[in-house]
This record gives C-alpha cells, sequence and structure tokens, in this order.
C-alpha cells in the first residue's frame, strides 16, 4: 500500500514540476 502511495506521490511531483516548468517559461 506504502509503494503505491508512493507511486502516486511521484507522479504528481513529475506532472506540478511540468507544470511549474511551464509557467516559469511563460513568466520568462
Amino acid at each position: 500500500m506504502k509503494k503505491l502511495i508512493d507511486f502516486v506521490m511521484e507522479n504528481v511531483e513529475k506532472k506540478t514540476g511540468i507544470k511549474l516548468e511551464k509557467e516559469i517559461k511563460i513568466l520568462e
């Protein structure tokens, strides 16, 4: 069960990281 949570958290971090990168590029 914990592995599943870690896996989901990793995917969320990747998705939010991509969104943040796009927002930063737009701000630049």
